[in-house]
């Protein structure tokens, strides 16, 4: 039964402001939880539009080979992700030839030690992203297509 209150993910939940992007359902110590993800599109005044200052861009470019790559030269590399996902695999072929329940079972279970050895990784990246902008006093960090960034924000300094 869906209750219908006031609780502080209310807003999140309930408005357009936000866009549901993801969910996952946990069991844990016989209850049930929703891991319900959401995003907002956040307007921000660039340089040039009423404000004056300059601001500086944080440019990462996201990869395979190198999951993030700063315009300050930090590299973040995936070759530990890229490990553990042959890894996965392997062990994964190998429980599957055998075919028994049990197998079946640690199939899922080393599933989700990945799926949290992954989110935890990259979790751990973007926490470092933030304190790189940080330490470089960046007011922006851009993603991914960085072609033309210096067209786009005319006042903005990209860091080297």
């Amino acid at each position: 039964m869906l209750e219908n209150r006031e609780t502080p993910h209310s807003e999140y939940l309930f408005t357009d402001d936000y866009e549901v992007t993801g969910a996952e359902l946990h069991y844990r110590d016989g209850e049930f939880y929703l891991h319900v993800r959401t995003k907002a599109d956040v307007e921000f005044e660039t340089a040039g539009e009423g404000n004056e200052e300059h601001s500086t861009v944080l440019g990462v470019d996201l990869g395979i080979e190198n999951v993030a790559v700063t315009s300050t030269g930090t590299f973040w590399n995936g070759s530990e992700l890229n490990h553990w996902h042959r890894e996965f695999e392997k062990r994964q072929r190998s429980l599957q030839q055998r075919g028994t329940r049990a197998a079946h079972e640690l199939i899922q279970s080393v599933g989700r030690t990945e799926t949290g050895r992954y989110d935890h990784f990259l979790h751990t990246v973007s926490k470092e992203l933030v304190a790189e902008a940080v330490e470089h006093n960046c007011d922006v960090i851009a993603f991914e297509n960085l072609t033309g960034i210096r067209k786009q924000m005319p006042r903005a300094t990209v860091k080297p």
